[in-house]
């Protein structure tokens, strides 16, 4: 039990390209483009943290 791996949960989707499946266009921008925004609202966050303390 201690040799395997330990994940995270968020943001593990099985990637199509790899197992050959067809890959949506649409939804791939649209998963990144949502990725951007998480990000950016972790700066923004993270610019508020250190404004407060």
């Amino acid at each position: 039990m201690a040799e395997e791996k330990q994940h995270h949960r968020m943001f593990h989707h099985k990637n199509k390209e790899e197992e050959g499946g067809p890959v949506d266009p649409e939804k791939n921008v649209k998963h990144h483009s949502h990725l951007q925004k998480i990000g950016e609202l972790g700066a923004v966050a993270a610019g508020a943290y250190a404004l407060v303390v």
